[in-house]
C-alpha cells in the first residue's frame, strides 16, 4: 500500500523543519505542547483537584486563543504589533487569574456569604469578559450574544414579566456567585472538556495524521467497490468510520469528501447527490459511538450514567440510519444505471489488510477498554499511547519525533474550538441552575403543548433544529439538555431517551436547510448548489428525522426497556424493514429495481411508519402492506423489463 499524492503533500506541509517561526510562534508551540503534556499526565496519573484542574485547562486554551485566533475575521492573529502586545498582555493576565484561583481556591469556600473581596471582583469580572471574548473569537458573535442574554437575564430578572421573573442580582453578587465556583466558567461542562473531550480531540488529531484514513478508504473500496453504486457506498463506510473518531462532521466532509465526492461524480452520480451522500454520512457519524461529537461526555455527566450505557443506546439507531443511507444510495445507482468499479481497479482486500491492519488498533483499544468498564479518561489515554506507537511503526506518514511534536501542537489547536465555548456554556448552565430558568421553561413548553406528548416532541424537534443551525453541536446539545429535555422528562419520557431526542435533532441541523453547514462544505467540493445538496441530504437521511419519535415511546429501540429477547428482535427487525419501506417510498424504487408511481410510494411510506410503530398490531399491518407491495413490485418489474426489451 503505497503513499498517495495526498500523503506526499501532507508530508511536505506537515514538516516542521520547513516552517520559520518567530518567537511568538515558538511561544504558541510551548503552550500547545504544555497543554498536551498536562492533560496526558492528568489522564494517565491524576489531575489537580476540582477547579484547579479546570482553571489550568481554561488558562492554556484561552492563551492559545489569544495568540492564534484573530481579533476579527479576515485578519491574521498578531497582524499588528499593537494586537500582538494586547494578546500577550491577555495571556499574562490569564496566567495571573489562574495562579490566583489555584492558590486561593481552598480559602474561597470560607468566604462564601461574606462581601466579595476587591481582588475577587476584579479577576472574576475579567474572567467573565474573557470567557465571552474567547467564544467570540472561536465561533463569531452568535453564541457570545446568547451568553450575554443569559447574563442580562441573571442581572435583571426582577424586571422581567412572569413567568420569567426572579430576584435578580447585583454585579458584585453575580461575580461572587459565578467566579471560583462550579456555577461559572469553571463549571461542570468545562470539567467535561478538561477530563474527556480534549483527550479525544487529541486522539482524533493523531489518527487523522497517520495512514488510518488511507487504510479506511482502501478497505472500503476493496469490500464494496465492485457492487452497484460502490463508490458512494464506500463513501458511506469511510465517512462513518472516520467520523466516529474525528468528532467533527465538518472536518469529516472536508477530509474524506475531497476523495469520495470526485470519485462518485466520476462514476456518474449527480454532483448534488454525491455531495449529499458525503454530508449525510459525515453527519451520521456524529450519532454513532464512541465519540458522538464529544456530546456523549456531557450527556454522561448530566444523566450520571455510565458512558457505555449511552453508547449501547445510540448504536441501534445509528445502524438503522445507515441502513437507510445505503438503500438510498443503492436506489440512485439503479436509477442512473450505475455499476461498480472493475475488480482490477480496486485495492486488494488481503493486501490492504496485511499492510495496514495494525492501523486500527488504537480504535480497537479505545472501544475494548470502554467495553470493559474503563473510564473514558483512561481509555482515551491508552488509545492515544497506542496511536503514537502505531504511527511510529507505520511506513506511511510515520510519526518521527519531529512530526509527532507538530501533530500534537496542531491537535491542541484543534481543541480551541471546544475550549473557547465550554467556559461560556458552563456559565450559562450555572445561570440556568441558580435562577431556575430550566424549570420555568419546562413548564412553558408543557403548557404550550397542552400536555400532549406528540405536540411537545414536535416543538422540541423544531427548537433543536433551529438552535443547532447557529451553534456547534456540543453547545447546542448542552443548551437543549438544560432547557428543553427536562420538559420531556416531566411528561414521562425516559431521561436517556429525552436527551438522545434533543441531541439527534441538534445534529440534524447540520444537513437541514437553509443553513446546513455540512452541505455547504460538500457542495463546495462537488461544485453544486448548497441548497440542492441540503434537500438531497434530508431526503437521504429522513429516517433519522422520524426514528427519534418512535424510540421516545418505545425504549426498546435504544435497548432501555426490560423486554423479552424475541420482542427486542421483533422491534429491530420491523424497524430495519420499516426503514427500507420509507427509503423505497422516498426514492421511488424497490430492491428488485422496480420503479413505483406516486400513489405506490405513499403506500410504501405509510407502511414504513406502521412498521416503526411501538405496538404489535400496527407493525404487523405495516409488514403485510409491504409484502403485498413487494409482490406487486415483482410483477410490475417483469412488465417494465418486458416493455424495455420490446422497445
Amino acid at each position: 500500500m503505497g503513499a498517495t499524492e495526498n500523503d506526499k503533500d501532507c508530508l511536505v506541509k506537515d514538516s516542521p523543519e520547513r516552517e520559520k517561526k518567530n518567537w511568538i510562534g515558538w511561544l504558541v508551540t510551548i503552550i500547545a505542547l504544555s497543554m498536551v503534556v498536562y492533560h496526558l499526565y492528568a489522564a494517565g496519573y491524576k489531575p489537580l483537584p476540582g477547579i484547579q484542574h479546570r482553571a489550568i485547562h481554561i488558562c492554556l486554551g484561552f492563551s492559545l486563543i489569544w495568540l492564534v485566533r484573530p481579533w476579527s475575521r479576515g485578519k491574521k492573529a498578531g497582524a499588528s504589533k499593537l494586537m500582538t502586545a494586547v494578546s500577550l498582555v491577555m495571556v499574562a493576565f490569564m496566567l495571573f487569574i489562574t495562579v490566583y484561583a489555584i492558590v486561593t481556591f481552598e480559602s474561597y469556600s470560607d468566604r462564601v456569604g461574606l462581601p466579595p473581596e476587591t481582588m475577587d471582583l476584579i479577576l472574576g469580572g475579567a474572567l467573565l469578559m474573557m470567557t465571552i471574548e474567547a467564544a467570540r473569537r472561536t465561533v463569531g458573535y452568535v453564541f457570545p450574544a446568547i451568553t450575554g442574554l443569559f447574563v442580562v437575564y441573571a442581572l435583571f430578572g426582577q424586571s422581567l414579566p412572569e413567568p420569567f421573573t426572579h430576584k435578580g442580582m447585583s454585579v458584585a453578587r453575580f461575580i461572587d456567585a459565578y467566579y471560583l465556583t462550579l456555577e461559572g466558567p469553571y463549571g461542570f461542562i468545562t470539567g467535561v472538556s478538561a477530563n474527556y473531550i480534549f483527550l479525544f480531540i487529541l486522539f482524533a488529531g493523531i489518527i487523522r495524521n497517520t495512514a488510518v484514513g488511507q487504510f479506511i478508504m482502501d478497505f472500503s473500496m476493496s469490500v464494496i467497490g465492485m457492487f452497484r453504486g460502490g463508490p458512494a457506498k464506500m463513501a458511506v463506510i469511510a465517512s462513518s468510520l472516520m467520523g466516529m473518531v474525528s468528532g467533527s462532521s465538518l472536518a469529516n466532509v472536508a477530509g474524506t469528501g475531497a476523495f469520495t465526492i470526485p470519485l462518485m461524480k466520476k462514476m456518474g452520480y449527480r454532483p448534488d447527490f454525491a455531495g449529499a451522500v458525503e454530508a449525510t454520512s459525515s453527519m451520521g457519524a456524529q450519532i454513532t459511538p464512541p465519540v458522538m461529537g464529544g456530546s456523549v461526555f456531557v450527556m454522561m455527566e448530566l444523566l450520571s450514567i455510565p458512558y457505555w450505557t449511552i453508547c449501547v443506546a445510540a448504536f441501534p439507531i445509528a445502524c438503522l440510519f445507515y441502513i437507510g443511507v445505503f438503500l438510498a444510495v443503492d436506489a440512485e445507482a439503479v436509477k442512473q444505471n450505475l455499476v461498480g468499479l472493475p475488480r482490477k481497479d480496486l485495492p486488494s482486500f488481503w493486501k490492504t489488510i496485511k499492510g495496514g491492519w495494525f492501523l486500527v488498533l488504537p480504535v480497537v483499544v479505545l472501544i475494548g477498554l470502554l467495553a470493559q468498564g474503563y473510564t473514558p479518561t483512561k481509555a482515551g489515554f491508552w488509545a492515544i499511547v497506542s496511536a503514537v506507537i502505531v504511527g511510529a511503526i507505520s511506513k506511511i506518514l510515520r510519526l518521527n519525533w519531529r512530526r509527532l511534536l507538530y501533530v500534537l501542537e496542531e491537535a491542541a489547536k484543534d481543541g480551541l474550538v471546544v475550549i473557547g465555548l465550554v467556559a461560556a456554556a458552563s456559565l450559562i448552565q450555572g445561570i440556568v441552575s441558580v435562577t431556575g430558568l430550566g424549570l420555568q421553561l419546562s413548564g412553558i413548553l408543557i403548557d404550550l403543548a397542552r400536555g400532549n406528548l406528540f405536540v411537545l416532541l414536535l416543538l422540541t424537534a423544531v427548537t433543536s433544529i433551529i438552535m443547532g443551525m447557529g451553534l456547534p453541536i456540543l453547545i447546542c446539545y448542552t443548551l437543549l439538555a438544560l432547557l428543553v429535555a427536562p420538559a420531556l422528562i416531566k411528561m414521562g419520557v425516559l431521561p436517556i431517551a429525552a436527551h438522545l431526542f434533543v441531541f439527534y435533532y441538534g445534529v440534524l441541523s447540520m444537513i437541514t436547510p437553509p443553513v446546513a453547514p455540512d452541505c455547504f462544505v460538500a457542495a463546495g467540493i462537488a461544485n453544486s448548489d448548497p441548497l440542492k445538496v441540503a434537500f438531497q441530504a434530508v431526503r437521504i437521511g429522513l429516517p433519522i428525522f422520524l426514528i427519534p419519535f418512535f424510540f421516545v415511546v418505545n425504549p426498546v429501540f435504544i435497548l432501555q426497556a426490560k423486554a423479552p429477547f424475541y420482542n427486542t428482535l421483533w422491534v429491530f427487525a420491523t424497524g430495519a424493514i420499516g426503514v427500507y419501506a420509507i427509503a423505497a417510498g422516498l426514492q421511488g424504487i424497490m430492491l428488485n429495481r422496480t420503479f413505483m408511481n406516486v400513489f405506490e410510494r405513499c403506500i410504501l411510506f405509510a407502511s414504513g411508519l406502521l412498521l416503526l410503530s411501538p405496538t404489535i398490531l400496527p407493525s404487523v399491518a405495516g409488514l403485510i402492506v409491504l409484502v403485498v407491495m413487494q409482490v406487486w413490485a415483482i410483477f410490475k418489474g417483469k412488465r417494465q423489463q418486458g416493455a424495455a426489451q420490446a422497445a
